[in-house]
């Protein structure tokens, strides 16, 4: 049995050591691959160009800061019209099913 153990730990060091090996290699890769595809004066040209872009006359910028005004309601009318549907939902079963519902989805109350 402890043979069986033995190679299990020697498995896993091996392991742990080609899985840093593979890291390194996957990283070493992006670094040299984003240098001469895609070097930074590129990225810095793409990033300007990205931040100038407009849409229906916002700026990035603006349009995201309009989005993240717009979506922080969503989850408050999301659960809105779910309770919606589950309360259209409940008065078209029966009642016995409904108690299985309720079980089923944790509610403490119904």
């Amino acid at each position: 049995m402890s043979s069986i153990y033995m190679l299990i730990e020697e498995a896993k060091f091996c392991w742990i050591g080609m899985k840093q090996m593979m890291e390194d290699i996957e990283e070493s890769f992006k670094v040299r691959f984003m240098e001469e595809y895609f070097p930074n004066s590129v990225r810095y040209d793409k990033k300007i160009e990205f931040m100038q872009l407009e849409q229906e006359n916002f700026s990035v910028t603006e349009y995201a800061t309009r989005f993240n005004i717009f979506s922080t309601g969503r989850t408050y009318l999301i659960q809105l019209f779910r309770k919606a549907l589950f309360v259209e939902y409940l008065e078209s079963v029966d009642p016995c099913e409904i108690y299985v519902i309720v079980l089923l989805l944790g509610f403490e109350e119904y």
